[in-house]
């Protein structure tokens, strides 16, 4: 690279002499215009050659782009089995993916503070949002709220919008009415119901601490420094080697074989 830079310097400066005399012999009152046009067919030469060595640069600078270490993802935290992100704020949603995660989640890591989020609709995963007794903002419900939306069974390309409902976690209750069933991964909600509005469902791909996998709403993607994927509700199915291979494209990681990603009808950018 230091010879490469010194080699255009010494060009650069050829260029510079060449037109010198170029300019010297055009102020003159007699033209020597042979010699003129030897000065220009050098001077061209040298330009090309100028020209060359600036395209070796910005290929070896791809080559090194390129050649950058690939990033190994962290996949050892126990959220990230479910569908996961973090708010503006920071607080950590987590959500099943099955009835059984559902179950898990409720049971074992919904306490009386936290949010539980769920949709009306049939086939919504139990979403919580973990909240340390603290209070989150409207953002963080309204981002929660649209990813709860845009991972249940309304996700596709003509109806992404709806309303979630949110309650506090001692709102949630496993025991039901008398002469009432519940199912594996429902859930009994007493009291009053919060709902949010969600016009529009989009979610993105991104590095959450540079090596964890988080897929979230858009917005909260469009947050990291990391590269980003955009997903939207298509009427064509991607195909499961599309998405790993654009994740890797843009995030420049090693997928584990075993990761579970996002398979419904969708467009990526």
């Amino acid at each position: 690279m230091i010879i490469l830079k010194i080699k255009k310097k010494k060009l650069s400066n050829k260029i510079l002499n060449k037109q010198n005399r170029i300019d010297s012999i055009n102020s003159n009152d007699t033209i020597d215009f042979k010699q003129l046009n030897i000065l220009h067919k050098e001077r061209k030469k040298l330009e090309y050659k100028l020209n060359k060595a600036k395209q070796i640069k910005i290929k070896e600078h791809k080559n090194k782009e390129a050649r950058q270490e690939k990033i190994t993802l962290v996949q050892t935290y126990w959220y990230q089995k479910y569908h996961w992100w973090y708010t503006k704020s920071n607080f950590l949603v987590v959500g099943g993916k099955n009835s059984t995660d559902n179950e898990t989640l409720v049971k074992t890591y919904l306490k009386d503070s936290d949010y539980y989020f769920h949709t009306d609709e049939a086939g919504s995963g139990s979403f919580i949002m973990i909240t340390n007794g603290q209070e989150p903002n409207d953002i963080d419900l309204d981002e929660t709220a649209e990813g709860v939306l845009a991972l249940s069974t309304q996700w596709n390309s003509s109806y992404t919008s709806g309303e979630v409902y949110y309650v506090k976690g001692n709102q949630v209750s496993k025991t039901p009415n008398s002469g009432e069933y519940i199912q594996k991964g429902s859930f009994i909600i007493r009291g009053k119901r919060n709902y949010i509005k969600v016009t529009g469902c989009t979610l993105g791909y991104g590095l959450y601490n540079d090596n964890q996998l988080m897929l979230a709403p858009y917005r909260i993607i469009n947050r990291l420094k990391s590269g980003k994927i955009k997903i939207k509700p298509s009427s064509k199915k991607t195909k499961g080697k599309v998405m790993s291979s654009k994740i890797k494209e843009k995030l420049n990681v090693i997928l584990p074989d075993n990761i579970s990603l996002f398979n419904r009808k969708c467009s990526i950018n």
